[in-house]
């Protein structure tokens, strides 16, 4: 679906995300991204 195509671009636009702070320690990170239907077709 073309929303499913936006939630794609986005992600792919997103990459590289900033590297985690010096020192961090945890194996891996949970984290919640929520997307705008309407700005994602504008965009």
């Amino acid at each position: 679906t073309s929303f499913d195509e936006s939630v794609r671009k986005a992600i792919e636009r997103s990459n590289p995300l900033p590297p985690f702070p010096e020192g961090y320690v945890k194996t891996y990170e949970e984290i919640e991204i929520n997307f705008n239907l309407k700005e994602l077709e504008e965009s």
